[in-house]
């Protein structure tokens, strides 16, 4: 295990020096300084006195390293033990320390990178808070792996779901501080609160962003709804109104938070519906749904297909002529690997990254009900996501007032190659009954009575 956190933490630290040199407002733009003149003016870091409309770049500095703080504890816990976990990270808060510096010094010799000690102080707190959620999060997974193959795996990964949903919805974590920062978001926030999401987007793309945001919510309802299944379903509504009003309030206190009224309805109405589908676990839904959609494929594909192409504004009759596609290479920096990640706030980015794995998701899904396990289906639904990645974006090349990114396409075969590893797991889960080992946290194979465990499990013990 020591060896994949190392492989983990070796990979996303060359892609944190990737992007914090080579990939730049104006592409790669090394200019050699003499190492005495460049080591002063490291000396010299200044503090920069920021407005707030330099939080969120400075709480997505915190969050990138984040990883490396966890991925170098990891391969650094040698041992178990409060002496020898107080070791290992100290260890990894200097290494941090010291990975983040070189690349600050690293960056003077690639203006205009912004090398200031707001930024220094931002990643080291981030590396800390990475060495503090692995103690934290760590022995969970650990435990989520004696239980895999149990009704409990399927509450630790809505749990975990749930999590990441706050977060999301909460990014970039850059909160009003201040009164006259307050007085702005509140002046804004008018206008938001009574509008809808994506206006002034095309109807099908909005359509579309509510269904997959409606969707997103499901999940939160079936956790709520095996977690509570005594409670009433109209006390469940109740809870369902409650936890999206919060959400929709704190984002009212987001600079960049978009608060809409109307999604508190509809987001309630989508986990009232994972709530009545964590109900009717006892019904035989879930083992009749799969041979529905694999009987569906041929409608569902082109659907899909014409969905994607809807979405990126492909469906049109008005094109670009061959020279204007042309002349929009001119311009080589859009070529640069996750360049256009870069020229958009960081938050900006991970919401592009979300989007298009949750876009080609449905490829790996749709090729893993296509036929049983077979080996390698996972890499080909990545190629299959790839390519069809790549179309998309070479068909938004000749559609006026589309951006062009073809770095896109990684996403969307990791999203493929996801979704066809993940699947056959979660049916076997959704397909468990619920019991009171899933609801009380979980209790690892081989405990307690045979009856309330899978039946691989059940037919161990008989032997």
């Amino acid at each position: 295990m020591r060896r994949k956190f190392i492989l983990w933490a070796s990979l996303y630290s060359i892609i944190v020096i990737y992007c914090s040199t080579v990939v730049g407002p104006d592409g790669l733009n090394f200019v050699p300084i003499n190492l005495h003149v460049a080591w002063t003016r490291f000396l010299a870091t200044p503090f920069l006195n920021n407005g707030s409309d330099q939080r969120a770049d400075w709480v997505a500095n915190l969050l990138m390293l984040v990883p490396i703080g966890f991925l170098l504890t990891g391969a650094l816990d040698l041992k178990r033990g409060i002496v020898p976990g107080l070791a290992s990270s100290l260890l990894a808060i200097v290494v941090c320390v010291t990975f983040v510096l070189m690349v600050k010094f690293v960056q003077l010799y690639f203006p205009p990178r912004t090398v200031s000690l707001n930024y220094i102080a931002a990643q080291t707190i981030g590396s800390a808070a990475g060495i503090v959620s692995y103690w934290l999060c760590y022995p969970k997974l650990l435990r989520f792996r004696q239980v895999m193959g149990t009704p409990a795996a399927l509450l630790y990964l809505l749990t975990a779901y749930a999590l990441a949903w706050v977060a999301f919805q909460l990014l970039p974590f850059n909160f009003t501080l201040s009164y006259s920062d307050l007085q702005e978001r509140l002046q804004e926030v008018r206008h938001l609160l009574l509008g809808w999401p994506a206006s002034g987007r095309p109807i099908m793309i909005r359509l579309v962003l509510i269904a997959v945001d409606m969707l997103a919510a499901v999940p939160l309802g079936f956790l709520l709804g095996l977690r509570a299944r005594r409670a009433s379903i109209s006390t469940l509504g109740m809870v369902s109104a409650v936890v999206m009003t919060s959400i929709v309030t704190v984002k009212i206190f987001l600079i960049s938070g978009t608060p809409y009224l109307v999604s508190i309805f509809y987001r309630t109405v989508a986990m009232l519906a994972g709530i009545e589908l964590s109900r009717l676990r006892h019904v035989d839904w879930i083992q009749r749904l799969r041979p529905c959609l694999q009987r569906a494929l041929p409608i569902l594909i082109p659907l899909y297909v014409l969905t994607v192409l809807g979405v990126n504004g492909l469906l049109r009759i008005n094109w670009r002529s061959f020279e204007e596609v042309k002349a929009q290479f001119t311009n080589t920096l859009g070529l640069l690997p996750f360049w256009n990640w870069y020229i958009v706030s960081k938050a900006q980015a991970m919401r592009s990254l979300v989007v298009h794995i949750i876009m080609y998701l449905p490829v790996g899904l749709m090729l893993s009900l296509r036929k049983k396990e077979q080996p390698g289906d996972a890499w080909r639904a990545a190629v299959i996501a790839f390519i069809f990645a790549l179309l998309v974006e070479a068909g938004k090349c000749f559609a006026p007032d589309q951006g062009v990114d073809f770095y896109e396409a990684v996403p969307a075969a990791l999203a493929g190659w996801l979704a066809v590893k993940m699947m056959p797991g979660l049916w076997r889960l959704l397909e468990m009954p619920v019991t009171s080992i899933g609801v009380s946290g979980g209790t690892p194979p081989g405990a307690g009575s045979s009856r309330m465990q899978p039946p691989k499990y059940r037919q161990a013990r008989e032997r």
